[in-house]
């Protein structure tokens, strides 16, 4: 049957490689092939799904005679995977005398060149490399126009994100181009496979066919549990390295764990351990792969990087530290032991605490049982789609309207905007000047757009805000932050985690040690901390940040309450925890939750799964947030959540909530939340946005913003339908009062999520313009909690604030401290309201004046007295201060000086400009309140 199916030489081909013929997949999907349809090939890893693809459709095309560059396109999502795939192109296409080429960041400029002057036939590349040449290579783009077919290899990642919304949108536009090519996918097991066909046919009129199925893979699924280790890194080396026999890969959730483990395996003296990851240089990642395929005996510590089909030879045995989170990643990542036709895979998942075992338990049990979450994205984004619109204005297609364009993308399923949203996104972008249409419609790139995305001069110099290359690419870059001592930089930490965990105060573990955060520097993009006594932790490698379905949670308690871990040897770890429900007659299910309050937060526990989690967790702690301000947190898992909200009852809370204030309570909660800030910096260059967003302005950026969180990130739906359900009692309510239980201890141990106020700064500086307030009455007026109003005063009194600078002095009518602009600090002490708090009673008493650099230097003392402040300031600036900037200014009377109590009043972060009035004030006040007042500082 194969030789009736493939050309000649094809099949001369296949015999030199001991191919006995094409598997039953490969032929049900090269019949669908030779048809001309678009087919979407869905089988485990190992099964030979890109030669499905790619043997008939070389002889399908060179049989029709008609190759020409570039026929085939084939996109896949990681670099490391063209670099393998085009070896193994290159055997099937070059006897038939086809070029192969691959184009992506880390091609040589050489093989660039080549690729230009003898354009290929058959070209591979990422979704990033197509958006650069559809935009920004007018000659190459022409040899697009002779493209018949594409193939889409991991289908099932690259539409889980925006990067298969650009792809998709991308087809709309090449077909533009090239007309009806043929369309192929290539995807492991899929959770929705007609959804992910329907995705990738997009507007071609030719027939599709799922094509799915593959050898007999079997997997083989091990659990191991190390039982309550604080530093559980060597005994998960011990482990993997004795359970490592010929090439091994370890997976693990993070880079940080698989640097961690690395050096731990490294330690025990293992030769041949490397590590895989997106931060490592493609020459090393090149090296170990090319190891792994000639079978050599080495250890691979990896992310999701190997996850995908890249040909590592015969892998022995799978190793993931810790539950990997979905199902999907459980298959994909197992499947790549005996990456062969017909081999059992086998894979060992290391835990490290109970809930880890459960979920590790959990996603075993469905995964022999078939299920696999649906991840595709279901909508493209605005930011998305405002690319798509720039892209095609750079690439000068003189026909390309407004309307055409919008009839272009509208072919994708995945484009959701009618046509007045579509037109109200294009009048967005022209008054943003990223884009300017004419009068007939066609669209033109504006100036703003070379203001965002920089470009270099002469002298190398960046003179806008993002990089020109960064354009092309959906992929963010998360921003870090620098953890620095008063000594050095510490490290650097992810500025989500900071945004959604960390507040002054609070204790992290970093580098060894225990730091306390002094300071939150969200302009510079910095923690300051101290040495701190006791634990902290930054649960860097927990992978908290992966989402679970509420499938995983389902059986996740079917796990520990239904005894779901018998048979397997670490289970009986969970006996006790589902015992100490059942014992007090609690059931957690799908119409079963428990309640229970543990010091001052209340918990509840039900298989909610992460998204349904994070929703009721933000729709409660913004309705706590009205009354507690930001002192409010919640802590989601995908097995529940926890708010501390204060006295009021939260299911109570929920319960007086229909399902519209449902939904208006949470869109108004995502401006206090951190995803929403990160989502926003991500989008708004796309869309032409420079400066501040402003609610009023830039309303259509904030809204499909919004809409794309509550699609991608939420679960509004199912928060409507479980208040409804608490409401209607069909959910039924087990309250727990001998807590805390199992799961709430370990729910409690997570790190908080807070809402975040961007941009706070600025907000207090416009409430401070040309008025003095107290920390309260900003607190009052901005509806925040007065400790993270003042934390961020203090913050604002340093130089680097610039014009949102500001400065507290005493009040000596009302014994307060009172915060105003440095810019309006002298007309403040002037104005008939506080005059008085900046005037001595007695001129010529002597004051002690010390003054200090920085936070390590000798203080500088002098006497003064105010009447010498007054008049002769110009002459004594230069002994009070020696310096243009205070760190420490702290004043108090001569007459006290030595002696056991002292009165003082200090200021810290002062300018040397305004000492003098801050010098007048703590005279005024001290004069006036120094037998009852001690040490005042702020």
């Amino acid at each position: 049957m194969t030789e009736a199916l493939l050309r000649p030489e094809l099949i001369g081909l296949m015999k030199r490689r001991g191919w006995k013929g094409l598997t039953e997949l490969q032929e049900r999907a090269a019949r669908a092939i030779l048809a001309g349809k678009n087919v979407l090939i869905m089988a485990p890893t190992g099964e030979g799904k890109t030669e499905a693809a790619l043997l008939p459709l070389l002889t399908r095309l060179t049989n029709e005679g008609n190759v020409m560059p570039v026929s085939i396109l084939y996109v896949t999502p990681m670099r490391a995977l063209i670099n393998d795939l085009h070896r193994r192109i290159s055997y099937w296409a070059e006897p038939l005398g086809l070029r192969v080429a691959k184009k992506h960041g880390d091609v040589p400029s050489s093989e660039r060149y080549l690729r230009l002057r003898n354009p290929p036939h058959v070209l591979l590349t990422t979704p990033e490399s197509l958006e650069i040449d559809l935009d920004w290579a007018p000659k190459f783009r022409e040899y697009y126009r002779n493209v018949k077919a594409v193939i889409v290899d991991e289908v099932h990642e690259l539409l889980s994100s925006k990067r298969g919304a650009q792809l998709l949108l991308l087809l709309e536009r090449l077909a533009r181009l090239a007309g009806d090519f043929q369309r192929i996918g290539l995807s492991a097991t899929i959770g929705n496979p007609g959804k992910a066909l329907a995705l990738l046919r997009g507007s071609s009129r030719r027939e599709s066919e799922l094509v799915s199925g593959g050898g007999n893979r079997g997997f083989l699924f091990e659990v191991r549990y190390i039982d309550g280790a604080k530093d559980p890194w060597p005994k998960v080396a011990e482990i993997a390295s004795s359970e490592s026999s010929g090439p091994t890969l370890i997976f693990t959730n993070s880079r940080y764990v698989a640097e961690k483990l690395s050096h731990e395996l490294q330690k025990g003296k293992l030769e041949n351990v490397y590590v895989h990851h997106s931060s490592v240089s493609a020459e090393v990642r090149e090296m170990v792969e090319e190891k792994l395929r000639r079978g050599e005996g080495c250890l691979v510590v990896c992310t999701k990087t190997l996850e995908l089909g890249i040909d590592v030879g015969s892998i022995r045995k799978v190793i993931q530290v810790r539950a990997p989170g979905s199902v999907a990643a459980l298959i994909q990542r197992t499947g790549r032991s005996f990456h062969r036709l017909g081999g059992t895979s086998m894979g060992l998942i290391i835990t490290t605490d109970p809930v880890d075992l459960a979920e590790a338990l959990a996603e075993t049990r469905l995964a022999t049982s078939g299920y696999v979450e649906d991840e595709i994205l279901d909508v493209a984004p605005a930011d998305v789609i405002a690319k798509e619109v720039v892209g095609s204005a750079l690439s000068k297609d003189p026909g390309l309207t407004v309307e055409e364009l919008y009839k272009t993308l509208k072919g994708s399923p995945i484009f959701k905007l009618s046509h007045e949203e579509f037109l109200s996104l294009i009048k967005y972008m022209k008054v943003n000047g990223v884009i300017d249409v004419d009068d007939k419609g066609s669209i033109r790139v504006g100036g703003t757009f070379y203001r965002i995305w920089r470009l270099r001069n002469g002298s190398d110099r960046p003179w806008s805000p993002r990089d020109f290359s960064d354009f092309f690419s959906t992929i963010p870059k998360r921003d870090m932050f620098a953890v620095r001592s008063p000594d050095s930089v510490i490290g650097y930490i992810d500025a989500y985690f900071v945004y959604r965990n960390l507040r002054v105060g609070d204790v992290i573990r970093l580098a060894g040690s225990a730091w306390e955060v002094s300071r939150i520097d969200e302009v510079n993009e910095r923690v300051d901390v101290i040495p701190a006594k006791g634990s902290g932790e930054i649960p860097l490698w927990k992978g908290e940040g992966l989402t679970r379905s509420k499938e995983v949670s389902e059986e996740f308690y079917r796990v520990i309450l239904d005894d779901g871990w018998r048979g397997y040897e670490s289970g009986r770890v969970l006996e006790a925890i589902g015992s100490w429900y059942k014992s007090r007659g609690i059931t957690i299910g799908p119409h079963d939750i428990a309640y229970e309050r543990v010091e001052n937060e209340q918990v509840l526990l039900g298989p909610f799964g992460s998204k349904l989690a994070e929703t009721l967790g933000v729709l409660l702690v913004f309705l706590a947030a009205k009354s507690k301000g930001l002192d409010a947190y919640y802590r989601p898992s995908f097995f529940g959540v926890s708010v501390n909200m204060g006295d009021r009852d939260a299911l109570s809370a929920l319960m007086e909530l229909g399902p519209e204030e449902v939904r208006e309570a949470i869109y108004e909660a995502l401006d206090y939340l951190p995803i929403f800030h990160e989502r926003l910096a991500e989008a708004k260059y796309d869309l032409g946005k420079l400066g501040e967003v402003n609610k009023e302005r830039d309303s259509t950026l904030i809204d499909e913003v919004k809409k794309f969180i509550i699609n991608k990130e939420l679960d509004v739906e199912g928060a409507i339908k479980f208040v409804e359900g608490l409401r209607k009692r069909y959910i039924k309510v087990h309250v727990i009062k001998d807590g805390p239980s199992p799961l709430s201890q370990e729910l409690l141990s997570l790190p908080p999520v807070r809402l975040w106020v961007q941009d706070l700064a600025k907000r207090i500086a416009e409430l401070l313009k040309d008025w003095a307030f107290t920390s309260i009455e900003i607190a009052e007026e901005l509806k925040l909690s007065e400790k993270t109003v003042l934390n961020k005063l203090k913050d604002m009194r340093r130089p680097e604030y610039n014009d949102l600078r500001v400065i507290a002095f005493l009040d000596v009518n009302s014994d307060e401290w009172r915060w105003t602009l440095a810019s309006s600090f002298n007309d403040i002490a002037s104005s008939e309201d506080f005059a008085e708090s900046f005037t001595p009673l007695d001129l010529n008493a002597e004051l002690k004046v010390t003054a200090k650099k920085g936070y390590t230097w000798e203080p500088r003392e002098t006497i003064v007295k105010p009447k010498d402040v007054v008049d002769r300031w110009n002459l004594i600036l230069p002994y009070v201060a020696g310096t243009d900037e205070i760190y420490e200014l702290k004043v108090s009377m001569a007459g006290y000086y030595g002696a056991d109590y002292e009165s003082s009043v200090t200021y810290h972060y002062v300018n040397a400009n305004h000492a003098k009035l801050l010098i007048l004030n703590a005279a005024a006040y001290l004069q006036r309140h120094s037998s009852s007042v001690g040490k005042v500082s702020v």
